[in-house]
């Protein structure tokens, strides 16, 4: 009798855990906040009210990509296919923490039809810069690199194909220079009445100094 109480005490612990794991996985506890963004897996820091449907995300809220930039010192490229809503923003936020503070944030704002960028780190941030030949009613296709083995980190913007300092958008050596340099080894996005469909991170495509 003893051995039976024992092997029924054992079985009903079983069906419990049993149990509990399908609660968990009902739930979607674990799944909720996780998505992807084409290719590139996320998790959501800050809900806020993003859509997402089969071509992009919408809205206005933040992620945090699950392949990470790898060291804090690395140099990385960044291609966003975006588009904003009148005063809105799209912000890229490199070489972060998992919830994408500590990092170096490059911030688009559309203003009428006019595209202006920003860097911050920290509480500093720099002298915004307008893209006179960039239409912020358009989508747009850019491609950022981010030294962060630099200081300050050295940015670099393209909105074509050709990836050399004389035909960047940006570049924070001649222009106004970056706050500083971000101390992670995460990135992510934090839209605000924006639309993303592509975010890649790859190699940087500036090999010069």
């Amino acid at each position: 009798m003893f051995t039976g109480d024992k092997n029924l005490k054992k079985l009903s612990l079983i069906a419990l855990l049993v149990i509990a794991g399908c609660d968990k996985g009902a739930t979607g506890t674990d799944t909720a906040n996780q998505g992807s963004l084409g290719s590139s897996p996320y998790v959501t820091v800050d809900t806020g009210n993003l859509a997402s449907s089969g071509t992009g995300l919408k809205g206005q809220g933040s992620i945090a990509f699950k392949d990470p930039v790898g060291a804090i010192g690395a140099r990385k490229s960044y291609a966003l296919a975006f588009s904003l809503d009148d005063g809105g923003s799209l912000t890229l936020v490199a070489n972060a923490d998992e919830s994408l503070k500590n990092g170096l944030e490059l911030k688009f704002s559309r203003t009428g039809n006019s595209v202006a960028a920003a860097m911050t780190v920290g509480t500093v941030t720099s002298a915004a810069k307008n893209f006179v030949a960039v239409d912020g009613s358009q989508a747009l296709n850019l491609t950022i690199d981010i030294h962060n083995d630099e200081a300050p980190a050295h940015v670099m913007i393209w909105s074509g194909k050709d990836y050399s300092a004389v035909n960047a958008i940006l570049d924070s050596e001649t222009d106004d220079a970056a706050p500083g340099q971000g101390r992670g080894t995460f990135w992510g996005l934090k839209l605000n009445q924006a639309t993303v469909t592509e975010a890649v991170i790859a190699a940087a495509k500036f090999t010069g100094e």
